[in-house]
């Protein structure tokens, strides 16, 4: 296998090229799941384009504050953000305020680690009554 220039690519680099193509894999499943990839109907190339671009940079936008999220809090997960992002977007609308954001978020980490605990449960975990506080 010759590439450019009649030499073969090292080892290095043979080893980017694989990684950078399990990233972009990803980062397609991500954005079938997170970001609308798998939910068009069209007909034309016009058409498919400006779902497509507007698709990938909502999974953008998710990833990086997600990235920017996991620095305050490492069990921030992609969906949490999504989540968090449309209830701010509609606070425009309905005015839930922050508490009402953030009450939200902390009954999703919870129902999560409940979920956790329920799969762990012969690892002895803490049960799932245990997990619960009062949320105001």
């Amino acid at each position: 296998m010759e590439a450019r220039g009649g030499k073969e690519p090292s080892l290095g680099e043979l080893a980017r090229v694989s990684k950078a193509g399990a990233c972009m894999e990803a980062s397609c499943k991500r954005g079938k799941g997170e970001g609308g990839l798998a939910a068009y109907q069209v007909r034309t190339w016009q058409g498919w384009h400006h779902p497509m671009a507007l698709s990938l940079l909502a999974v953008w936008v998710l990833v990086r504050e997600t990235h920017r999220g996991q620095k305050l809090t490492p069990a921030l997960t992609l969906p949490q953000v999504r989540d968090g992002l449309s209830l701010l977007l509609l606070e425009v609308y309905c005015t839930p305020g922050i508490d009402d954001i953030c009450r939200q978020v902390q009954r999703q980490v919870l129902r999560n680690e409940s979920a956790r605990c329920h799969h762990q449960r012969p690892r002895k975990c803490l049960p799932s009554c245990k997990l619960r506080r009062e949320i105001p």
